[in-house]
């Protein structure tokens, strides 16, 4: 009695071995067949119209492929690929496989097995975003993201406004009184530093007054990009926020 019962165990175990090799190499057939088909799709974007490369984008194509590289699969039935999506949300590549597995060891047939496995994998189309994440235009994100400075009272929504990213140039100090800035105003001797001036002086564009030192507090702009409701008791810039607003 001992010996059938140790020759179906055995046969057990080798079956269960089979099954699970079989699953093993369709699951790293997925993998490969979804990478390649990511790849196809950057190929999709610029030549849309070729069948040829339309056809790489299909169940049948991912069938094809598949079962060619899983190899052998005789003790595999009824092979679908009908519940996989090609760039239909998030762009992502997305292979599900259904099949039926009867392995058959020793003479000794068991029911068939039934199996679901998935290969998933984000086309390469270029655009940005993962699985739901940064799927926004990045007029959206520049909505959502604005510039503050470390004792600023406005907030920008342009970061390379000239209200933080300044243009400085060394000037003689003794043109300054025919220089004039964007606004048509003089420039006055910076509080901080402008006493100390000698033949040359740094200004602005914008700005109104001259500087002894690069170094100066004046001259410089600790910028953050932050959410737009931590800005909330921020007013607009009058440059760059007023022109996003409209």
């Amino acid at each position: 009695m001992v010996l059938p019962i140790f020759f179906l165990c055995m046969m057990t175990v080798l079956q269960f071995g089979i099954v699970m090799e079989t699953a093993v190499r369709f699951g790293s057939a997925l993998c490969e067949t979804s990478e390649r088909m990511a790849i196809n799709a950057y190929a999709i974007e610029n030549d849309s119209a070729n069948p040829v490369i339309m056809g790489s984008m299909s169940a049948f194509y991912a069938r094809g492929k598949v079962m060619g590289k899983a190899g052998n699969t005789n003790a595999v039935q009824k092979v679908n690929f009908l519940l996989s999506s090609f760039q239909k949300e998030d762009d992502l590549v997305d292979l599900v496989m259904t099949y039926q597995v009867n392995p058959l060891a020793g003479g000794i047939k068991i029911p068939y097995l039934f199996f679901v496995q998935r290969g998933c994998v984000r086309a390469w189309t270029g655009r940005n975003g993962s699985g739901g994440e940064g799927n926004t235009d990045s007029s959206q994100t520049a909505a959502e993201t604005v510039y503050v400075t470390e004792h600023g009272s406005v907030y920008h929504t342009d970061e390379s406004c000239t209200h933080i990213r300044l243009s400085i140039r060394r000037v003689d100090q003794a043109s300054l009184g025919e220089l004039r800035n964007v606004y048509g105003g003089r420039y006055y001797a910076c509080e901080h530093c402008g006493g100390n001036a000698g033949g040359g002086v740094y200004i602005t564009s914008d700005g109104s007054r001259y500087h002894s030192s690069l170094q100066c507090s004046g001259l410089r702009r600790t910028v953050r990009a932050v959410s737009s409701d931590e800005a909330a008791n921020l007013r607009p810039c009058s440059r760059c926020g007023k022109q996003s607003a409209g």
